[in-house]
């Protein structure tokens, strides 16, 4: 299990999202910015329940072909190629609901190589949670240093210096974690962040498993 007890610095800044919102109770958190080879994520989230039980279905309608990490969870992540328009179309069933709705992102062209750190994904509050920082052509990026932003309750196990992990915290609801990553490569200072949906999930009775993993 991840060591826990290592300290890990605050970011300077607060982690900023553009929020679109629908006319049913769905929301869209996109980030303000996308750019080709570098992870991209759109989490969706119901304004007036938590996802348990929820479910999630998302098709790419416009835009060069992605290949999506998980197109049945409410994290919507990938890594873009190509630059321009791409619209999504999210289905939400269960519980009672069944809603359609779409989002639309803008990927501009990298000017520069870009750090990338995999994946923005969701998890079920109380268990194991990994991310990792990937090599640029081949060659790892050197004085990498690790922040989360103000109000995300974890510290990072920084054993392995690219691949930090952390317990998911427990949570009064569905909450995001975000942590960024800076380092240097090529004599220049690059950063990427990745989110990560910790979901209020309840405790499942099964011989197999003592919680809930992800969907």
């Amino acid at each position: 299990p991840p060591d826990n007890n290592l300290p890990i610095s605050q970011c300077d800044n607060v982690v900023e999202w553009s929020v679109v919102e629908t006319t049913d109770n769905i929301e869209f958190l996109t980030e303000l910015t996308y750019q080709t080879n570098q992870p991209g994520v759109i989490i969706a989230k119901l304004t007036d329940k938590n996802s348990s039980g929820i479910r999630f279905q998302w098709q790419q309608i416009t835009g060069e072909s992605l290949s999506i990490i998980s197109d049945n969870s409410p994290v919507l992540s990938f890594t873009p190629n190509n630059g321009g328009d791409y619209q999504f179309k999210l289905t939400v069933s269960g519980a009672g609901q069944n809603t359609t709705q779409f989002v639309t992102i803008n990927v501009n062209n990298a000017q520069q190589s870009s750090l990338a750190v995999h994946s923005d994904h969701q998890v079920v509050e109380g268990n194991n949670v990994s991310v990792r920082l990937a090599s640029i052509n081949g060659q790892m990026p050197t004085n990498i240093e690790w922040c989360t932003y103000s109000g995300t309750d974890v510290n990072l196990d920084l054993s392995k210096t690219e691949r930090p992990l952390f317990v998911a915290p427990d949570v009064a609801q569905d909450t995001v974690i975000s942590i960024r990553a800076s380092a240097e490569f090529n004599g220049q200072t690059l950063t990427d962040d990745v989110h990560i949906l910790v979901t209020k999930e309840a405790n499942i009775s099964s011989p197999y498993f003592d919680s809930p993993l992800a969907r």
